[in-house]
């Protein structure tokens, strides 16, 4: 029995909270197994175990104002310094493998809170600015969900928001 499932990398319990809640309304055929990696620093660490078992990932982090180089030929943005060339370098690598084991590299710039309150983004479905920083990240990324991304799931703007559109990319994504 072979086990379908999509493994998703990601930087700490901002996204793991929010994905959680975004899966539950797509509620895909394959499972999405999602590691939180504690810190954008630990990513490439992941990176390299996941790849001595052969276990195919996608990486969803913050670019903490590193400015991408442009499109690789898998389409996953280049980064040349900070962290997110080491990401950008173990990524690449995955995706060279044989078999293939890189999919999906998509960021926030420069972190998840500010991409989304990008002005392109719905007003009711932006990141809001009465969130208390001392609440903490998990908490705030809970209120995000629970009091402004799920009662808007079903707009048509969701996609706007950068997570939901990073996890619909990743849901669709097929290894070649």
């Amino acid at each position: 029995m072979k086990i379908d499932y999509k493994t998703l990398l990601v930087e700490g319990p901002t996204e793991e909270i929010i994905i959680r809640g975004i899966l539950q309304k797509l509620n895909p055929s394959k499972d999405i197994f999602i590691v939180n990696c504690g810190s954008v620093t630990n990513i490439p660490f992941y990176q390299k175990v996941y790849r001595k078992f052969a276990i195919k990932t996608h990486i969803i982090c913050d670019t903490d104002e590193q400015i991408s180089e442009g499109l690789d030929e898998f389409f996953n943005p280049i980064f040349l310094a900070g962290i997110q060339s080491a990401i950008y370098r173990e990524h690449n690598v995955n995706c060279k493998n044989v078999p293939k084991l890189g999919g999906l590299l998509r960021t926030n710039s420069t972190t998840f809170e500010v991409a989304h309150k990008e002005p392109s983004i719905d007003e009711r479905l932006r990141f809001s600015d009465h969130f208390i920083d001392s609440h903490g990240k998990p908490f705030n990324a809970n209120r995000y969900w629970v009091e402004i991304l799920e009662p808007n799931f079903e707009s048509e703007q969701i996609n706007e928001v950068p997570i939901v559109s990073f996890l619909k990319e990743i849901i669709d994504f097929e290894w070649t």
